[in-house]
């Protein structure tokens, strides 16, 4: 039984379709990926804005960090969650000190809930930088993967 020409061209041809499909559904998961981890690195950032901006949260925002946060925890390492969870500690902890200072009179108590409030919103306004530096090895994009054209035209781009 001999194979002809035709035969071994369509062989190959079907051989490299299939590559190229194995290639198409590899890069489509790492864009899904990567679409899911920036989701949250967005309601993380999200969430710190609210805190710095209003020096104070609500039960809203606080059950959609707790919702949004935890949604995609799978997707990370375990120092991600245990961000995430640092970061939902913290803002309990001001939400239980502003219900707090409601009720507290002036006093040396008050102060000291004054104090420890004001820590927690500077160590929330130091989070951007730390979650942006916590999250780039979850969220870089590796050029070195895209396809020959596409690292030509970004060459091109950042000329």
């Amino acid at each position: 039984m001999n194979i002809s020409n035709i035969e071994i061209i369509i062989a190959l041809f079907l051989a490299y379709l299939a590559y190229q499909n194995y290639r198409l559904q590899r890069d489509s998961l790492r864009f899904n990926l990567y679409e899911r981890r920036y989701a949250t690195y967005q309601t993380i950032q999200k969430y710190l804005s609210l805190i710095v901006q209003k020096g104070t949260i609500d039960n809203t925002d606080m059950n959609e960090f707790n919702r949004e946060a935890y949604k995609n925890e799978f997707l990370f390492g375990h120092e991600i969650k245990e961000y995430v969870d640092e970061i939902w500690k913290k803002s309990c902890k001001l939400k239980l000190y502003e219900d707090l200072l409601k009720e507290e009179p002036v006093g040396k108590s008050r102060t000291k809930i004054c104090e420890d409030n004001s820590e927690i919103l500077g160590w929330i306004h130091d989070q951007f930088e730390t979650s942006r530096k916590l999250f780039n090895k979850y969220l870089r994009i590796s050029i070195f993967s895209l396809d020959f054209k596409i690292k030509k035209e970004i060459k091109k781009f950042l000329q």
